[in-house]
């Protein structure tokens, strides 16, 4: 399928080679960043009370996947398109481990923060029916999708959570008790796919379409080709009520650098009994003179902080932290040969 093929593409290989390091100190906002830089090449780690200063992690592995387990301090990397592998941070030697828990034909989506469970996806027959009445027994259909499960961490139990169409790429939040996931859909006898966001508990209940919620804001999830990411963070307090955020910015970049402003959707998610509650909010990042920027990291940013890609003053900041309070911009100084994206912890 057109997209199971573009993320194949997109999470390149991981080689098996890791290096002695002592255990590793992490701080909120430290980022962990891939190099290819001949000899330099690995995982870094930028310490961000420390002006971003670089730690060598590991040796040749690439992009991991997000986010971090952070009641182990594990990071999960994929090899391949089927191959999943852990690094613990904190152990000695450091090195991968092949991740041997879950069943050999499926494979990871996304990864809770607090350890809670692992998001995974395999092939299975879809049933519409089964979609909307899960605890109904009947048999599935006969066209195989990509379907969502969640693995729990502590029981090894393996609950399904979609039943139609197809999804591979979710986002679970980092409390572990919501998701969201990209659902890929094809109009049958027809050439037209339609695309959008679902919201629902880790459960896999109360499910519900954000395109209709963009809709309101003018903002037509059909009309693009590809999403950016659609990660969940807790709500910061500021945000006056609990559930969930996520910084949104579809595929419309122009061709080249943005040097004026950049537009992105602030989405907040709170479910109110069985209802769902959906704020969606556009934004816009005045650019000062003399930067330049490629486009917004969604998945590391908040509503506090906005990562961005560009450069900024005199070539510094590949990297860039935007302060939403300050309006301030914050070059990150990242070792030669960092590879996007990033991760952050």
């Amino acid at each position: 399928m057109r997209y199971a093929q573009s993320k194949a593409i997109l999470l390149p290989f991981v080689l098996l080679t890791a290096a002695l390091s002592r255990a590793t100190d992490i701080s909120g906002g430290d980022i962990f960043i891939t190099v290819n830089s001949g000899e330099g090449s690995g995982l870094y780690q930028l310490r961000r009370e420390d002006n971003y200063a670089p730690e060598f992690i590991i040796q040749k592995c690439h992009w991991p996947l997000f986010d971090i387990d952070r009641s182990r301090q594990r990071i999960y990397f994929r090899h391949h398109h089927d191959k999943f592998y852990y690094l613990d941070l904190n152990a000695e030697p450091r090195v991968l481990k092949k991740v041997d828990f879950i069943p050999a034909d499926m494979r990871i989506s996304s990864v809770a923060g607090d350890g809670s469970c692992l998001i995974l996806y395999k092939e299975a027959y879809d049933d519409i029916f089964a979609e909307e009445n899960p605890f109904f027994e009947r048999p599935y259909g006969g066209i195989k999708f990509y379907m969502l499960y969640r693995y729990d961490m502590a029981t090894g139990e393996i609950t399904r959570l979609t039943y139609s169409n197809s999804q591979e790429d979710s986002w679970v939040s980092p409390d572990g008790r919501c998701l969201a996931y990209k659902r890929y859909s094809w109009f049958r006898n027809t050439a037209e796919c339609y695309d959008t966001i679902i919201f629902c508990r880790a459960d896999g209940m109360l499910k519900y379409d954000l395109a209709y919620y963009f809709a309101d804001v003018g903002l037509d999830l059909n009309e693009y080709e590809d999403f950016e990411r659609f990660a969940l963070k807790l709500n910061d307090e500021e945000l006056g009520r609990p559930g969930y955020h996520a910084v949104f910015r579809p595929y419309d970049y122009p061709e080249g650098e943005i040097t004026d402003k950049i537009e992105y959707y602030l989405v907040t998610l709170v479910y109110e009994g069985n209802k769902l509650r959906c704020e969606v909010k556009r934004k816009r990042i005045y650019l000062p003179a003399g930067m330049t920027a490629t486009g917004i990291s969604s998945e590391v940013s908040s509503a506090k902080e906005i990562y961005l890609g560009g450069s900024y003053e005199g070539g510094r900041g590949r990297l860039i932290r935007y302060d939403v309070d300050t309006r301030t911009f914050n070059p990150i100084p990242t070792p030669e040969g960092s590879v996007l994206p990033f991760l952050l912890y």
